[in-house]
């Protein structure tokens, strides 16, 4: 866990100052961290984006007090920078959103409000999947006595859905004589290589909210209640990799289609089961200059808030030229705390789906 601390900002209410306990914030981390995309290690690279406020209760002031709107905080020598000092006030209800990491009007998001401890926004993934932002998202809510002035932890979960297709061949590529009815192996060396990937009829456009979890009896809480809705904006991505296609041989070992064996982030959305969304992995057989074609239909595929699907399959046994055609089964990783409003749809393990060959 990443050790840190940092100073919050002072209020302009005069009587805001009635106690000396200035807020900090330290300690966080990434749920569920992923290779090559955010970790708890490489957080403080980038600075993050923090909202606030304070439901205040008493005889002459009563109601909800903005404390920040998407501030800007920045981990420089060796600590949080934000700004002014702002402290703890004697049983009020305080309340934290962070997102990391901090975006600006030209990025993804758009619609940025925050109102009444809850934050919303708009993400619309980029043309290039190579550029989408790992966002990630924390809340905190606490009642403050002299007792509970310890450092806000944040726990940052990843926001966006992660895929990745990873096939393996089970077997040495075999050559056929038809002339004398033998089959004998051609090559131990045998290859697959992929040369483009086509991910088509994929939702770009999501409306997010993230809202605190309330209280109940509890004197904090770190839980966070996302939902969504998936807009309009279907759009067909391409990875070209015919100048360094990625080879998939037999040593029976998964091997991402994706260049640098890294997964790609999606927005979580639902395929109805009539959709035409689907996956298509174009290959060569060896030095074979024909492209084939493998088809992963999407029809009822969910894909939810900060979950990784690997599609892995084996190629059971293929030929010169042809590759036997079976299923495949989605490898789900789910390690987010926060709720959805999807519910349990990622919770089943092992879901098979048929693919086709071309």
């Amino acid at each position: 866990m990443l050790s840190l601390t940092c100073a919050v900002a002072c209020t302009s209410d005069p009587d805001d100052l009635e106690t000396g306990t200035e807020m900090a914030f330290e300690a966080m981390e990434v749920a569920g961290s992923r290779a090559v995309i955010t970790t708890s290690a490489t957080l403080k690279n980038r600075p993050f984006m923090l909202f606030g406020d304070m439901y205040r209760t008493g005889e002459f002031y009563a109601g909800r007090k903005e404390l920040f709107f998407g501030r800007q905080v920045t981990f420089k020598n060796n600590k949080w920078d934000y700004g002014a000092t702002l402290y703890w006030l004697m049983g009020q209800e305080h309340t934290f959103v962070a997102i990391h990491p901090y975006l600006d009007s030209n990025s993804e998001i758009s619609g940025l409000e925050y109102s009444d401890s809850k934050v919303s926004f708009t993400y619309t993934l980029p043309k290039s999947l190579d550029d989408a932002t790992d966002i990630l998202v924390a809340a905190h809510r606490r009642k403050y006595y002299i007792d509970s002035d310890a450092a806000v932890r944040f726990k940052f979960n990843h926001l966006l859905s992660c895929l990745n297709i990873m096939p393996a061949l089970d077997e040495v590529l075999m050559y056929e004589d038809e002339t004398n009815k033998v089959e004998y192996p051609y090559n131990k060396d045998e290859y697959i290589l992929f040369q483009r990937i086509e991910l088509i009829g994929i939702k770009t456009k999501a409306a997010f909210s993230f809202t605190p979890e309330p209280l109940g009896n509890a004197t904090s809480t770190d839980g966070c209640k996302v939902t969504y809705e998936v807009k309009d904006g279907l759009y067909n991505y391409t990875f070209d990799y015919s100048d360094k296609p990625v080879a998939v041989t037999n040593n029976k070992q998964n091997v991402s289609v994706f260049d640098n064996n890294k997964a790609v982030l999606i927005l979580p959305q639902s395929f109805a089961d009539d959709s035409t969304s689907e996956i298509r992995l174009y290959y060569s057989v060896n030095d074979d200059l024909v492209l084939r074609k493998i088809t992963i239909p999407l029809k009822g595929v969910t894909w939810n808030v900060g979950t990784n699907y690997t599609y892995k399959f084996t190629i059971e046994k293929a030929y010169t030229g042809q590759i036997k055609a079976g299923s495949f089964t989605i490898d789900i990783d789910d390690p987010q705390h926060m709720d959805d409003e999807h519910d349990d749809a990622w919770v089943w393990d092992g879901k098979t789906i048929d693919f086709t060959f071309d």
